[in-house]
């Protein structure tokens, strides 16, 4: 008898795959926004703030001039929000060094050590150079570092308060030294590029041993 023929069996539709949700027309802007804070910033650092132009800036960016003006209204918002984008980068990634290094250590050596390498010795140093030259001759650009400044003094007094106490028998506040810390680093990165690394290491050292006798790192309760 002849076999009777098999029907081939049909194989499963694979399922669909979703296509991935399309960005809302905010998350859009806030993704061209950061575009924009990012090429400035980067900008400042490798051609000058006299070099930089919002030619250079959206180049980097990679964004149209007209979607440069729907965010900034001028060249000097950009730079004051570029700088705040700035400090808000350089104080969220010091509160983490801080949680991150727990119990134990040589915490103020390991403060003053990550505030050089994260923040001095870094782009974040180039750029508020770059700025901070400039606005000697620019009382605009002035104006906006001093916004600028007030802002990171503020960010100084909460860390100082979250992370530090002063020593038995200090002669200036945590914040004081916060701020003494910030400066005298930033006068040794003038000269960084001039000066052995032992020199460096030698001075870091130096400072480490003086600010661990007017304050401390208090963890625990503080730091959780």
């Amino acid at each position: 008898m002849p076999q009777a023929k098999k029907t081939p069996r049909r194989r499963a539709a694979a399922p669909r795959r979703r296509a991935p949700a399309r960005p809302s027309q905010e998350q859009r802007r806030q993704a061209t926004r950061q575009k924009l804070l990012e090429a400035m910033l980067h900008s400042l650092a490798r051609n000058g703030y006299a070099a930089t132009s919002v030619r250079l800036v959206t180049a980097q960016a990679r964004v149209s001039r007209g979607a440069w003006s729907h965010h900034f209204a001028s060249m000097d918002e950009l730079i004051l929000a570029a700088a705040k984008h700035l400090m808000t980068k350089v104080y969220e990634r010091l509160a983490a060094l801080m949680l991150a290094w727990g119990n134990g250590g040589n915490r103020m050596h390991d403060m003053v050590r990550a505030a050089w390498t994260e923040f001095f010795a870094s782009e974040v140093n180039d750029v508020y150079l770059e700025l901070l030259v400039a606005s000697r001759r620019d009382r605009r650009l002035a104006a906006l570092l001093g916004s600028v400044a007030r802002n990171i003094d503020k960010g100084v007094e909460g860390i100082s308060q979250r992370f530090f106490e002063p020593t038995p028998g200090a002669v200036n506040s945590t914040s004081e030294m916060l701020l003494l810390n910030r400066w005298l680093l930033r006068g040794m990165a003038l000269d960084g590029h001039i000066l052995p690394q032992p020199v460096i290491d030698t001075y870091l050292a130096a400072w480490s041993r003086l600010a661990a006798t007017q304050m401390r790192t208090r963890f625990g309760k503080a730091a959780r």
